[in-house]
């Protein structure tokens, strides 16, 4: 979740800083990263035009979808099912047609994750997730498209 404060001079008002520490608070970590204090004037050369640049304050985390810095991005950010599945500590609720964290997201250690049904050990991120079949024809394939091989 990003934020941008768009202020109208050059200058910060009070309003300005009361925004920015408002939307600080909201944003996805790390925090500093994820959100700009900014004259209304350069909204379109600072966040617009570097929005897809991998160098860029948010295109670095843009354009690498799955993860920022070990940590997965929140299942709130996928709307679609196929790419909330794809996710491991995500899955698609059908009423809601929302993606939200999956029940193996709850388990904290490595023994009760594995312990847990349908759930799996991400050693890499340290985190419990959801097996997610995959078909593949091999581990190496299934391991590149961040799938867990079941079966």
């Amino acid at each position: 979740v990003f934020g941008v404060v768009l202020r109208r001079f050059d200058t910060h008002s009070e309003v300005d800083l009361e925004a920015e520490a408002v939307l600080s608070g909201i944003v996805s970590e790390p925090r500093g990263d994820h959100y700009v204090n900014i004259p209304l004037d350069d909204f379109s050369n600072e966040v617009l035009v570097d929005l897809c640049n991998p160098n860029s304050k948010f295109g670095k985390v843009i354009l690498d979808f799955d993860t920022l810095e070990g940590h997965h991005l929140p299942c709130s950010s996928f709307t679609e099912e196929r790419a909330c599945y794809r996710e491991g500590t995500c899955s698609w609720n059908a009423t809601s047609l929302m993606c939200e964290w999956s029940t193996c997201h709850d388990e904290c250690t490595e023994a009760t994750c594995n312990t847990a049904t349908g759930c799996t050990w991400d050693s890499v991120y340290g985190e419990c997730g959801r097996v997610v079949e995959c078909s593949a024809s091999t581990q190496d394939a299934c391991e590149a498209m961040k799938y867990t091989m079941t079966g």
